[in-house]
């Protein structure tokens, strides 16, 4: 009975080597996210068969930067199928976030709001983005369901859309709350019930000799806006704990990414290193997100990316760690004496 689940050690490591040929090979690659800094923290890319969480406090961001992280990845790297799980939007407003941050076109500009597009202008706007974004493997499910039927379409999926073709699946969820419980399962339970199931899905997938990564949008806990982490510098980063039901999250994923932006705390400057809350780019001063990477298998965990909101168009943008170092010796203050600091590039 117990031999079906047996895994030899001389399977594991004759897997071991021929995945390793394979890298040295070409034939399966780690996935460029198109972000240069993330690339090099992990293996010039995010290696497949893991589950990422992406949390953060509201507002922050956390849903334009996995948009940004599936927009890259499935322009420069052609061998992903992506199903994007979206339960606070529709798929027409994620299209529309994209549509922005690929056209460099505000949105109330692409709403008509101060000047409307004639029908020509909206074709030949429709035809630029499509002939940008033709070989986008994307699908979405918006309506919200349990984390059962969850899992067993990530399956199911992989199984049809990806293993005739080698594919790789990536999948986003947004957010783990919103995910549809079982038999009235308290909030708790249901996200630790969505991560188990998400991580056998992985391990199915796995055992097939196929490849996944799985990206999870989550709360951080309002902890740390208190008074006794702001009058703190060292509890001024975000930590595992800070992830709301933390203990499931912690537990089942592979990688944790939490975005902060330090200016919502009135800060003067950010942590132990009085690290700046403000950039000025091209003559506009934006809050600085810092992207704490506090769990990572593999790889050395405890980076911070410096990262530049530019949120009107759904965009992020790496400030890389030479230039960022290069212009903390030039910081300066407004007028509430918060740090700030300038780049040109």
């Amino acid at each position: 009975m117990y031999e079906k689940y047996i895994v030899k050690y001389d399977e594991a490591v004759k897997q071991s080597f021929n995945n390793i040929k394979e890298i040295h090979s070409g034939k399966l690659k780690f996935v460029d996210t198109g972000f240069n800094v993330l690339n090099s923290i992990f293996f010039n890319g995010l290696q497949t068969n893991r589950i990422m969480i992406v949390a953060a406090l509201s507002s922050v961001g956390k849903t334009t930067y996995v948009g940004q992280l599936r927009d890259n990845i499935l322009s420069l790297n052609s061998n992903i199928k992506w199903l994007s799980f979206n339960f606070e939007m529709i798929a027409s407003d994620i299209i529309d976030n994209s549509i922005v941050s690929e056209m460099s076109v505000d949105l109330k500009t692409l709403y008509g709001v101060n000047k409307k597009f004639t029908e020509k202008e909206i074709v030949d706007l429709e035809k630029k983005f499509t002939n940008k974004t033709q070989n986008k493997n994307l699908d979405f499910i918006d309506v919200p369901i349990d984390y059962n039927l969850i899992a067993e379409i990530i399956y199911e999926y992989w199984k049809k859309e990806c293993l005739p073709k080698n594919l790789t699946l990536m999948y986003d969820i947004d957010h783990a709350l919103i995910t549809l419980g079982v038999n009235n399962d308290s909030e708790t339970t249901k996200v630790e019930n969505l991560m188990k199931a998400l991580n056998i899905v992985k391990k199915r997938i796995a055992s097939k000799g196929g490849h996944c990564i799985g990206i999870v949008l989550s709360q951080v806990k309002r902890d740390l806006e208190s008074k006794e982490r702001i009058s703190d510098k060292i509890q001024h980063y975000p930590k595992k704990s800070d992830l709301t039901y933390s203990q499931a999250l912690e537990h089942y994923s592979d990688i944790i990414i939490i975005l902060h932006n330090p200016s919502k705390l009135s800060l003067l400057n950010y942590g132990i290193h009085n690290y700046p809350i403000y950039i000025k780019y091209k003559e506009n001063v934006y809050p600085i997100v810092y992207a704490h990477i506090v769990k990572a298998r593999r790889v050395d965990p405890d980076k911070v990316i410096v990262l530049l909101p530019l949120l009107s168009l759904f965009k992020f943008k790496e400030i890389p760690a030479d230039i960022f170092t290069e212009t903390l010796t030039n910081k300066f203050k407004n007028v509430a004496n918060q740090s700030i600091i300038e780049i040109k590039k």
